[in-house]
């Protein structure tokens, strides 16, 4: 009974770890938001106990893998947000990497205890658990801090790739530590440096991986922008050689106008003058704003503003030479203004505006827009979501720009009233950018 007993609290203990394993890769890792705390709370400690209880007792029967996948099945279905297909693939591969890990961290528990003449297995698992979760801490923050979506988003193919590897290093540490073992060797110290060693590597991967789906999202963009300024300076050079033929062919209006009024014919010149005045207004001005990227990128949401009768108002001004890189410049405007046209798009005409307003000063970008929109804001963590059925590829925008606004020491903060969805982003010159780096809602 007592071993039982002893038993039940090492699972529970075990579990417990296992719990906070997840929700460090799902909610730092994934970005998934978490149901209401203290109801999930109460459930998954409950799960715990219920779980720890039907692996000791059934273990003379039962593979302890498979009530231990049910445990974890069950309580990331109840403690995180998403569709249910999602939370199993993730939860069936984190189960598989992590304990891949835990085998890894196991053996560097292993040879510390060795090296010390302690033999304690019930504090090997928990000791290599928070390795485990040390590694993740770290690997998490790291990943967070070049990719403002983390892990969410990348494709399925990294994920296999890592959980193979991760495979092939335990095999590899297992067979040359049961060598070590076996030989009694005293080159533990130089074990102990290959694993960590594996570990190093495989928090490096991970940031890889992140990188290069980083990478190929700015490329993506990065082609939008040209596409978007190459018509920018197609439609410039359209309108300079408008211009031209209108200016040659001014003097002729004004004489026809002039033979019209020596023969008194006012009402003709009426008539005449609204023709002139109809032309003028489909020549009107571009949006010019003094930079060359973001006039490129809002002349190209004017026009595609107009085919779907939004009317989209621009003021302010930005120099060519400001403290902004394009890039950041390209992703700040171009996921603002896609965000603010599918919203007012959805609106009834009669009610689908947008408002831009720019203020620049020598050490300060301040970028304010301003939305009709007719549906609820999807915030989930504190972090805008999308809306739509297919969630994949989407949603991400919003996080894009507060990178980039980090990379300035920027603030961003937003809000949602009387049918308006209102933005604010503050950028600051890195020479002279405060303490603090501000991201508020």
């Amino acid at each position: 009974m007592w071993d039982n007993l002893e038993m039940f609290q090492e699972m529970f203990q075990e579990l417990l770890l296992e719990l906070l394993k997840i929700f460090i890769l799902f909610c730092r890792g994934f970005h998934l938001d978490v149901r209401k705390r203290r109801t999930v709370l109460a459930v998954d400690l409950l799960a715990t106990v219920v779980f720890s209880y039907m692996i000791v007792w059934t273990q003379q029967w039962i593979n302890p893998m498979v009530p231990y996948l049910f445990f974890v099945l069950f309580t990331s279905l109840v403690t995180y947000k998403d569709k249910v297909y999602r939370i199993i693939g993730l939860t069936c591969w984190a189960a598989i990497t992590l304990g891949l890990i835990d085998g890894i961290n196991s053996t560097i528990v292993q040879i510390i205890f060795g090296t010390f003449g302690v033999m304690h297995v019930a504090m090997e698992g928990v000791c290599a658990s928070i390795v485990t979760i040390l590694f993740l801490s770290v690997s998490v923050w790291m990943l967070n801090r070049r990719n403002a979506q983390g892990l969410r988003g990348m494709p399925i193919r990294y994920f296999v790739f890592f959980s193979a590897m991760v495979f092939m290093q335990q095999i590899s540490l297992t067979l040359v530590w049961e060598k070590f073992a076996r030989e009694r060797t005293s080159l533990y110290f130089v074990f102990l440096l290959l694993a960590l060693g594996v570990l190093v590597q495989m928090a490096l991967v991970l940031l890889l991986a992140s990188d290069n789906y980083l990478y190929q999202e700015h490329l993506v963009l990065n082609q939008k922008f040209l596409a978007a300024q190459e018509q920018h300076y197609q439609y410039l050079e359209k309108k300079e050689e408008d211009t031209k033929r209108f200016r040659h062919d001014m003097r002729d209006h004004m004489r026809t106008i002039g033979r019209m009024a020596e023969r008194g014919k006012s009402e003709e010149i009426v008539r005449y003058m609204e023709r002139i005045f109809q032309i003028l207004e489909k020549k009107k001005e571009s949006i010019v704003v003094g930079n060359g990227v973001v006039d490129a990128i809002l002349n190209q949401f004017t026009e595609r503003c107009s085919e779907k009768k939004i009317r989209l108002c621009v003021g302010g001004r930005l120099p060519a030479d400001c403290f902004v890189e394009p890039f950041d410049l390209c992703t700040i405007f171009y996921n603002i203004l896609k965000n603010a046209e599918e919203a007012a798009g959805q609106c009834g005409e009669e009610n689908r505006n947008i408002e831009v307003h720019i203020r620049y000063e020598q050490q300060m970008i301040m970028i304010q827009e301003e939305n009709t929109c007719c549906h609820t804001l999807n915030i989930r963590g504190g972090n805008l979501v999308t809306t739509k059925e297919d969630a994949k590829g989407h949603g991400y925008g919003i996080q894009n720009v507060i990178q980039s606004v980090r990379r300035y020491s920027g603030k961003f903060s937003y809000e949602q009233s009387e049918g308006k969805f209102r933005l604010c982003i503050i950028l600051y010159d890195q020479k002279n950018k405060p303490s603090t780096t501000e991201t508020n809602h």
